[in-house]
């Protein structure tokens, strides 16, 4: 009912490769995305939210390019007369971040939020990643064949469409990005946030922090605790998750973090806004089978590939795809297999960590009865942590107030 309703007041614009959607998903507030619902075009581009303030704007996310960027720039000014003070940058992968220089052009003064790590990716790989297509398709084109023939493999019935779509990417739609990067500036992050940032706008609060771990490090999610608006970055996405974490027992902790929050509206890094929980749960359960698998696979030393091999894949993509067959390719190829590669070799290597610690210490008669004696005499104490307490406050531009804090 929400979602059909704010609907209702759309904007579209066209934005060359993709048409660029502007939802409002509460007063003030916007979710900006990319209205092609994947998989009908290979090319990615990352949401952003836009939230309008007393005298200013925040965004969140820039886009994949600096076209993309102007086209939310243009978005922005369809919204509010208010300029945009400051852009947080979620994480440093480009399709989020490559649109920074419009809002530099067109906002003189904007401030870049991101973290450190953020800053460190974007002018590192983030830059040669882009420099590199800028110079040449041949390396990524290489990479599109190994799709394609991956695609052969599907059923006759589903491989025409996975085979159009990726045909219509590596053939048009590469060039087009080429061009594109070609005009890029490096436009990193000028304002760092050390662990969280509380923006103050009149009434509203925006809240800037990291939450966990998920594919990139450093990740930062904005949350808006009077409106109970998300924006998760790729933490979440849909409707195909991604699982190319480095620290898959890490992301299912930042999943259940953000599931505890009270948020009436989730802006995944892609795909349509969520008005509920439902997905982060759907996602929970997803990642718990694939985990549980991988830790079966690990103690009975069965090898890493035979962890996906134990799925009913289309059974276990489903409550994504809805059948798909286009989804169920990508289903297997962004997630399925990175996943359960990546939490196989996290549990392989943490049960080496722990024979090798047990091998390490041996414990003396006397220790073992003196911590026998101490657990059953022990009283749980809990502990206690100091939430949300500030290290400075300053004023920001526009007289936006901002407040570093230690946690949220």
């Amino acid at each position: 009912m929400i979602a059909s309703l704010l609907a209702a007041a759309a904007i579209t614009i066209p934005c060359g490769l993709f048409t660029l959607r502007v939802d409002s998903v509460a007063p003030g507030v916007y979710a900006a995305y990319q209205a092609e619902p994947f998989p009908s075009m290979f090319y990615l581009q990352g949401n952003t939210t836009i939230v309008v303030g007393a005298n200013d704007a925040v965004v969140v996310d820039a886009g994949a390019s600096p076209a993309a960027g102007r086209c939310l720039v243009e978005a922005v000014k369809r919204v509010t007369p208010n300029p945009v003070r400051y852009l947080v940058n979620t994480h440093w992968h480009g399709d989020h971040t490559l649109g920074n220089q419009a809002f530099v052009d067109a906002f003189p003064g904007v401030q870049i939020i991101a973290s450190a790590k953020t800053r460190d990716g974007e002018t590192g790989d983030g830059w040669k990643n882009a420099m590199d297509l800028a110079r040449s398709t041949a390396t990524r084109k290489e990479q599109g064949a190994q799709l394609l023939a991956g695609a052969q493999s599907a059923a006759p019935a589903d491989r025409d469409s996975i085979v159009a779509m990726l045909h219509r990417y590596y053939d048009h739609d590469l060039d087009v990005r080429q061009a594109d990067y070609r005009g890029l500036r490096l436009t990193p992050p000028t304002r760092i946030v050390d662990s969280a940032l509380t923006l103050q706008s009149g009434n509203r609060t925006i809240r800037i922090y990291s939450i966990g771990k998920g594919d990139a490090p450093g990740t930062l999610v904005v949350y808006l605790p009077k409106e109970r608006v998300l924006a998760s970055a790729d933490l979440v996405v849909a409707p195909v998750p991604f699982g190319y974490t480095q620290d898959p027992m890490g992301w299912r902790e930042t999943l259940a973090r953000i599931d505890s929050l009270p948020f009436r509206v989730l802006i995944p890094g892609h795909g349509d806004p969520r008005y509920d929980h439902a997905y982060v749960r759907r996602l929970e359960r997803l990642v718990d089978t694939v985990i549980a698998e991988a830790r079966r696979a690990v103690r009975e030393g069965r090898p890493a590939d035979s962890v996906s091999a134990q799925f009913d894949a289309r059974a276990l993509a489903r409550p994504f795809t809805g059948g798909s067959p286009t989804l169920q390719f990508f289903f297997e190829q962004y997630f399925l297999e990175p996943f359960s590669r990546g939490s196989y070799a996290a549990l392989k290597d943490a049960l080496g960590r722990s024979t090798a610690s047990r091998r390490a210490v041996k414990p003396s008669a006397a220790s073992v009865a003196h911590r026998r004696r101490a657990a059953a005499s022990s009283v749980y104490r809990g502990d206690s942590r100091i939430i949300g307490r500030s290290r400075s406050n300053s004023t920001g531009a526009a007289g936006m107030s901002t407040s570093d804090v230690s946690g949220l």
